[in-house]
């Protein structure tokens, strides 16, 4: 609500999320006073952290994806999230999820969720990326534990960030915990996905749709943790 278009923002949200195939029922937009969309406002660590261990509680949630330290465009609120969940992290306060075994080489999540192995040659993954599917490519190798696995969007540089796909290879060979990557149609989904939040259009974020790498490859590290209910004195 930082320019007083709240209302208007959370609907573009919902529409946005809707062109994702993420129904309505599934997603939560917290409105808290001590929470303000404001760059130049500091966030409360401890504050974040218990709004987002409570949704981890009460959808007994898996997995979780921030943002890095760097926030990826530097906005304060969004290094204000990462803090708030290495500080669960590092303080053992993570609760159980649902007991899942991550070990994704080549693998597609399709839309009916299931879960297959692909034996992806060269030209194979070409022909996936410039394919019709919607489906992202996800590769990297998660650890089966019992807890809520915690992974934070990698920051890249000014000339990474906006030379599309022209990154894959280099971050296809540096080392993360996870990488997603998108083909033609679901970047079409994507930018579809962008348009939505019209209040939100300035001129660098057509540059954005146009040409930044995450709108076709993402990727994570694992945030690591400390032990269980650490106390910090």
């Amino acid at each position: 609500n930082f320019y007083n278009q709240g209302p208007q923002r959370k609907q573009e949200l919902l529409n946005s999320c809707a062109v994702l195939g993420i129904p309505e029922s599934r997603i939560t937009i917290v409105d808290h006073k001590e929470l303000p969309d404001d760059p130049k406002t500091e966030w409360s660590v401890s504050l974040v952290s218990s709004v987002i261990v409570k949704y981890i509680r009460v959808h007994s949630l898996n997995m979780v994806l921030t943002f890095d330290g760097r926030g990826v465009s530097g906005h304060a609120n969004h290094v204000a999230i990462h803090k708030a969940v290495s500080h669960l992290a590092c303080t053992g306060q993570v609760p159980d999820g649902i007991y899942t075994s991550f070990d994704w080489s080549y693998c597609s999540l399709g839309s009916r969720r299931e879960r297959f192995r692909l034996n992806v040659t060269i030209i194979s993954f070409f022909t996936w990326l410039y394919s019709n599917s919607f489906n992202p490519l996800l590769t990297g190798s998660l650890p089966a534990l019992p807890d809520c696995c915690l992974l934070s969007l990698v920051t890249v540089g000014l000339f990474r960030k906006y030379i599309s796909f022209l990154d894959l290879p280099l971050s296809w060979l540096l080392p993360s915990g996870l990488r997603c990557i998108t083909g033609s149609r679901g970047y079409r989904r994507a930018k579809d996905a962008m348009f939505c939040h019209r209040t939100q259009l300035l001129w660098f974020r057509y540059l954005y749709i146009a040409f930044s790498r995450y709108m076709f490859i993402n990727t994570f590290q694992i945030i690591p943790r400390g032990p269980k209910n650490l106390k910090i004195y």
